[in-house]
C-alpha cells in the first residue's frame, strides 16, 4: 500500500514538475518521437553510432510513445509523461525490492527502515522526471539481488533463478553497461564459495552458467541489432566510443574526471575503433605518468567526491538541464513543487539539504555494515550485496565519473544501509546496557 501511494506521489510530482532537459536525455526524447510518429531516415546515426549502449532505451521510448498515441491518455506537453509512467513505475518497485531484500537480513522493521531510506533517496527524487538509462535501470541490480537470494531449495527452483539472473543481467546491460556489475559480484561470491568448499560440482556449474551468460548475451545482441536495424537505425561500428574512451577521460586532471568535451574531440577525430582505442590508450598512459603515484592517488580522492559528495546525484548539473519548461498546470501546488527542483526554486536548498543528510546517513551506515556484519547464516548474500557496491566504486574511479552514475545502484546502497543500521542499534544498545550496569 505504501509502494502504491508513493507511486501516485511521484506521478503527480511528474506532472507539476516535468520539463524538456538537454544533454543525452533530449536526444533520445527527439529521434524516441521520430521513430514513433516521423521518417526515421533523420535518425541521428552520429551519436548512436558513438553511444550504441541509449539504442535500447530509445527504442523503449518510442514504443511507449506509440502506445500512448493509441490510447490517447498524455496529449501535448504532457506526451512526456507517458515516459515518467514507466521511471516511477521501476523506482516505485525498485523500494519495494528494497523492503523485500532486506527482510533476508533483518526485523521487519529495520526492513521498513530501509524502505523508507529508499523513498526519501529515490522515491522522491527529481531524477524521476528524466526518462534516461539512469532512472530506467535502477530497477536491474535491485531485482537480480531478489531473485539471487530467493530461497528455491529444488534443483528446477535453482536452474530458473539463474536463468532469470542471466536474462535480467543481458536485458540490463543494453540499458546501462554498469548492471553486469551485480552479475560479475554474483559469479565471484559463487565462485569462491565452491572453492573454499572444494566443491568440484558447483564450480563445473558455475563454468556452465558462464557460458550460458555469454551465449545469452550474444543471443540477446543479435535480437537487438534486428529491431535497431527495423527500427531505422545506421551504426557505422568505427564511430563507438568503447571503455578506453571512458578511461581516458577518467583521467582528465582539469574535469577531475567528468565529462570533457577535450576528450570527446580527441575521440571523435579519430577515424577507426582501432585507430581511437590507440589514441585513448597513448593520452591515458601519458596522464598517468603525468601524475605519478601521489599525483594519481591525489586525482581519485577527487573523483570519490565528485562521485559521492552529492545526494542529489548531480541535478541540474547536465548540459542545457532546463532547456523548455512548460506552462504551471495549476497555480498553487505545480509552484511549490516546482521551488524544491527548479534552479531558480526558493526551497531548493532545504531540498539539497535533506538529500544530503540522508546520503551522508547511507553511507555512514554502509561502512557499519562493512566493519560489524558477521551473520554466517547470510555473509553469502550479504558478500554479494557489498561486492556490487565495491564493483560500482572502482567502475567509477577507473573510468569517467558523476555521481548520477550511482543513482542505479542506490537500492543496493540503502539495503546495506539498513543492515548497517541493525548493526549500529545493536552495538549502541550494548554500550548503553553496560553503562547502565556501571
Amino acid at each position: 500500500m505504501s509502494t502504491i501511494l508513493l507511486f501516485i506521489i511521484e506521478m503527480y510530482i511528474g506532472y507539476n514538475v516535468h520539463f524538456k532537459t538537454g544533454w543525452d536525455a533530449s536526444v533520445v526524447w527527439d529521434n524516441a518521437n521520430r521513430i514513433a510518429f516521423l521518417n526515421s531516415d533523420g535518425l541521428n546515426n552520429g551519436y548512436y553510432s558513438q553511444n550504441p549502449n541509449n539504442m535500447l532505451i530509445t527504442l523503449i521510448a518510442a514504443m511507449i510513445l506509440k502506445l500512448n498515441s493509441m490510447i490517447g491518455i498524455f496529449r501535448g506537453d504532457d506526451t512526456y509523461l507517458a515516459l515518467i509512467v514507466v521511471n516511477c513505475i521501476c523506482i516505485s518497485i525498485a523500494c519495494y525490492l528494497v523492503y523485500k531484500v532486506l527482510k533476508h537480513f533483518v526485523s521487519k522493521q529495520f526492513a521498513f527502515a530501509g524502505y523508507i531510506l529508499a523513498v526519501c533517496l529515490i522515491g522522491l527524487s527529481p531524477w524521476i522526471t528524466i526518462y534516461y538509462s539512469d532512472t530506467l535501470g535502477t530497477l536491474f541490480p535491485i531485482l537480480i539481488v531478489y531473485i539471487y537470494i530467493w530461497s528455491g531449495n529444488s534443483k528446477w527452483k535453482k536452474i530458473m533463478k539463474y536463468i532469470a539472473v542471466i536474462l535480467l543481467s543481458a536485458f540490463g546491460y543494453y540499458i546501462k553497461p554498469q548492471v553486469l556489475i551485480v552479475t560479475i559480484a554474483i559469479f565471484i561470491i559463487d565462485m569462491c564459495y565452491a572453492l573454499k568448499k572444494d566443491n568440484r560440482k558447483q564450480i563445473v556449474c558455475n563454468v556452465i552458467i558462464l557460458l550460458g551468460m555469454a551465449l545469452c548475451f550474444t543471443g540477446v545482441g543479435k535480437c537487438l541489432d534486428t529491431a535497431y536495424e527495423r527500427a531505422g537505425f545506421k551504426i557505422n561500428p568505427e564511430a563507438r566510443f568503447g571503455m578506453t574512451h571512458y578511461f581516458m577521460m577518467g583521467l582528465n586532471e582539469e574535469r577531475n574526471g567528468v565529462w570533457a568535451a577535450e576528450d570527446v574531440n580527441i575521440s571523435g577525430g579519430c577515424q577507426t575503433a582501432e585507430e581511437r582505442r590507440d589514441m585513448n590508450m597513448k593520452v591515458s598512459v601519458q596522464r598517468l605518468k603525468d601524475f605519478g603515484i601521489f599525483g594519481y592517488a591525489k586525482h581519485l580522492s577527487k573523483k570519490l567526491l565528485c562521485i559521492f559528495n552529492d545526494g542529489t546525484f548531480a541535478w541540474r548539473h547536465e548540459g542545457g538541464f532546463f532547456q523548455v519548461i512548460y506552462e504551471e498546470p495549476n497555480t498553487c501546488a505545480a509552484p511549490f513543487i516546482r521551488s524544491f527542483y527548479y534552479a531558480d526554486g526558493k526551497n531548493l536548498d532545504r531540498f539539497m539539504l535533506f538529500e544530503q543528510q540522508v546520503w551522508i546517513f547511507i553511507l555512514g551506515m554502509v561502512l557499519s555494515a562493512a566493519l560489524w556484519h558477521r551473520a554466517s547464516e547470510s555473509m553469502k548474500n550479504s558478500s554479494v550485496i557489498m561486492l556490487c557496491l565495491i564493483g560500482i566504486t572502482t567502475f567509477e574511479v577507473l573510468f569517467e565519473a558523476r555521481a548520477r552514475y550511482l543513482f542505479l545502484f542506490t537500492p543496493i546502497f540503502c539495503v546495506t544501509a539498513a543492515i548497517g543500521f541493525r548493526e549500529a542499534w545493536i552495538k549502541i544498545d550494548i554500550v548503553l546496557k553496560r553503562v547502565k550496569n556501571i
